[in-house]
Formats: structure tokens, sequence, C-alpha cells
């Protein structure tokens, strides 16, 4: 008579390789930063400026990364896939770190932090950065950060597009 053993039932999940969730994480990330480039939302990174115009007539800077972000809607992407450096990042995340409105400031400074740390996360070759789920969530809080930075935009006169939409 044979003896029933309970482990011989227990379904396994096949392990992916560790280049195959790399190669996963990566499109997450791509695709994460492609749609807030081609819809508004990194294109503050390479805008924000600060010419001798914007400061005289002393608008808020956090308003002017809006209004920025409004004006290169409709630009297309610059087809780079390169790594966003820290002065990247500094650059973009300034005009928010430095805004007046509160709203504006969190929800921006939230932004442009999670795709620069989503961005660190997929050139890092580590099994931390193979977390498909990190990656969902992150994506996720792309999304909510952008909501909230158009909400905080509007109530301060700029209506910046919707990720869905092209301008």
């Amino acid at each position: 008579m044979s003896t029933f053993n309970n482990q011989d039932w227990i379904p396994t999940r096949p392990q992916k390789s560790k280049e195959t969730r790399n190669k996963i994480i990566a499109a997450l990330v791509g695709l994460a930063l492609g749609l807030t480039v081609i819809f508004g939302g990194i294109s503050i990174m390479k805008s924000v400026s600060h010419d001798a115009k914007t400061v005289a007539a002393a608008t808020d800077s956090g308003v002017q990364a809006c209004s920025n972000m409004v004006k290169n809607a409709n630009k297309p992407d610059s087809g780079s896939s390169s790594a966003m450096t820290q002065a990247d990042f500094d650059k973009a995340v300034k005009p928010f770190k430095e805004s007046r409105y509160a709203d504006i400031k969190t929800a921006g400074v939230n932004l442009v932090t999670t795709i620069y740390n989503m961005d660190k996360a997929s050139q890092t070759d580590t099994d931390d950065s193979a977390d498909l789920s990190g990656a969902m969530g992150g994506l996720m809080q792309v999304t909510t950060y952008y909501a909230q930075l158009q909400t905080a935009c509007s109530a301060h006169g700029v209506d910046i597009p919707p990720l869905n939409s092209k301008g």
C-alpha cells in the first residue's frame, strides 16, 4: 500500500531567470518614463528655465514648471534612453522644492523623486531591482503623483494634460 505524500501535491512556481526579471523591470520603467515624457511629465526635467523674464516676473518656480509641462506636452520625445543623472534630478526637482505652494512642492518633488528612483533601480543589477511588484508599485506611484501635480497646478491656474492624452 502506498502512502500519500502531501508534498507531492504542492504546486511550485517556476523561477524566472534574473535576466528575464531585469528585462521586465526595465520594460516597466521604460513604459513609465516613456508615458511621462510623451505626456509632459518628464519634459519639465529638460525645460525648466530660469531666464531673466521669469525671475523678473517673480513667478513661482513650481507654477512655472507646470507651465513648462503644458508648453512641452506636444513636443516629440527626444528618444534618449540614458539614465537620469544626479544633476538631471537636481535640475528637475529644484523648481518644485523652491515653490511657495505646498501642494505643488509635495506633488512635484514626489513625482520627480519616484521617477529618479525607478530609473536608478532599473540600472542596478541586484536581486532587489528584479522585484516586479516593486516596479508596478513605482508605476502606480508615478500616476498617483502626476494626478496630484495635475490637481495642484490646476489650483494655481495651469492645467497640465492628463497622462492618457496628448496635449
